[in-house]
């Protein structure tokens, strides 16, 4: 009698569990949501004097800006075209340049050939908002405090 009762509580147990699980709920704006991109960019400096260390650093800089919009265009949307097209259709190419900008330089390494700068860049909803594909009030407080002040 007693084993019934267990196996009957067992049984009970194992019908009602699966039923207390909850799902992971789906992200809101699923697209772009976590990406981050990384590039180096590289300037080239022959003689080792303050100006040509600056030219050579503005020269990575534009390197590894130029870097990070050809991943960002090489992206695909939800509907799987290329955000190249998207981009070039709505003109919105000055936008993603200024969203470059703020790409955080994650170090800076000096070589005897130049410089290396490696730059991190994340996008997301602050992405969208900046290309005007979301309103900046739908972004959470904690959203777009990635980048820091030493972005370029």
């Amino acid at each position: 009698m007693e084993r019934r009762i267990r196996l009957g509580v067992l049984f009970f147990l194992l019908a009602v569990m699966p039923s207390c699980q909850s799902r992971p709920e789906p992200l809101p704006r699923g697209d772009f949501t976590r990406v981050t991109l990384y590039a180096t960019g590289f300037g080239v400096i022959k003689t080792w004097t303050g100006e040509e260390r600056i030219r050579g650093i503005q020269q990575a800089k534009a390197d590894v800006a130029q870097k990070l919009e050809e991943q960002i265009l090489a992206l695909k949307t939800d509907n799987g075209t290329v955000f190249r097209e998207k981009v070039m259709q709505e003109n919105a190419m000055k936008k993603v340049s200024a969203y470059v900008r703020g790409a955080e330089i994650i170090a800076i390494e000096n070589n005897k050939e130049g410089v290396a700068i490696s730059s991190r860049l994340v996008l997301g909803d602050p992405f969208k908002a900046a290309l005007g594909l979301l309103r900046r009030k739908d972004l959470s407080p904690h959203q777009g405090q990635g980048m820091r002040g030493d972005s370029f």
